[in-house]
């Protein structure tokens, strides 16, 4: 992830995905029933928040405006354990989509319409200016620029 502020002048961020993040629970979860969940509501919910600091500083801003940001009931980087726990019980957690597809698909998980809030980020490669990079890394980068900004592909 891109980290937030400036970069030392010596490091170099090329990002090479987009992720956006959205509102996870389960299709029974009784948000998931509005058309549309209010910060009010997300505040007296139930949350899982991922063991980083971008996750909880996403979180966190969710709830600006609203009088107290909710302390998370389980924090943790298990995505098996995030993705279980939202599918068996009223939990909520803030994911990238592309983590969340398959549940999706599969009818077991939904996104919530949550206005006026979205979560989009940088992924990428980070490196010293001029510093020397592996064989396999160029491939990587050349392979991930192919599938994601065909333009860039080089």
């Amino acid at each position: 992830n891109k980290p937030g502020g400036a970069l030392s002048p010596d490091l170099v961020f090329e990002p090479l995905l987009d992720i956006t993040a959205r509102v996870f629970c389960n299709v029974d979860h009784p948000l998931a029933q509005k058309d549309q969940a209010t910060r009010e509501d997300l505040a007296a919910a139930r949350w899982i928040v991922v063991d980083q600091t971008h996750a909880r500083e996403n979180h966190d801003a969710m709830f600006a405006e609203t009088a107290a940001s909710p302390e998370p009931v389980v924090v943790t980087n298990s995505l098996n354990m995030i993705r279980a726990l939202l599918a068996q019980d009223d939990f909520l957690a803030l994911l990238p989509e592309h983590l969340m597809r398959a549940q999706v698909a599969s009818g077991v998980l939904t996104a919530l319409d949550v206005p006026g809030f979205v979560v989009q980020r940088k992924s990428g490669l980070m490196y010293r200016a001029g510093a020397p990079r592996a064989a396999a890394t160029d491939r990587l980068v050349a392979h991930i620029r192919k599938i994601n900004h065909p333009a860039l592909a080089s």
